[in-house]
């Protein structure tokens, strides 16, 4: 019983560093959790998970959903994704960066301007 077990939690692990590695950080805030690991790699994932929704799906209400599953308040959420936009300025890879459209407005938004009009519009999503 207790080589079962271990199996499983080997086995889980390993699906944990599967979906890192596809950058599936909702499935991977998921892993960590049943796999008891700490509040800061749990809040880590979870972070990734929200930017990710956010800046490369440019998805508000799935931003919203993820937020409000993961305890995060309005505030927090606008905190984390300027933070975030601050280092994709950063770093060498700003593609994500660039302006992309959004049908909720009808126009080409910065991932900035992107932040602006989702947390404008949060109440609505």
């Amino acid at each position: 019983m207790l080589m079962d077990l271990a199996v499983i939690e080997k086995s889980k692990h390993e699906s944990l560093e599967t979906e890192i590695e596809r950058k599936n950080f909702i499935r991977a805030a998921h892993l960590a959790v049943t796999l008891n690991l700490s509040n800061d790699e749990i809040a880590r994932f979870r972070y990734q998970a929200l930017c990710r929704m956010a800046a490369f799906c440019r998805n508000a209400p799935g931003t919203k959903i993820l937020a409000q599953n993961y305890g995060f308040s309005k505030q927090e959420v606008k905190q984390i994704l300027e933070e975030h936009a601050r280092q994709m300025e950063e770093s060498e890879d700003s593609r994500l960066s660039k302006a992309c459209y959004d049908c909720s407005s009808g126009k080409y938004l910065t991932f900035e301007e992107w932040i602006i009009h989702c947390i404008e519009k949060w109440h609505k999503l």
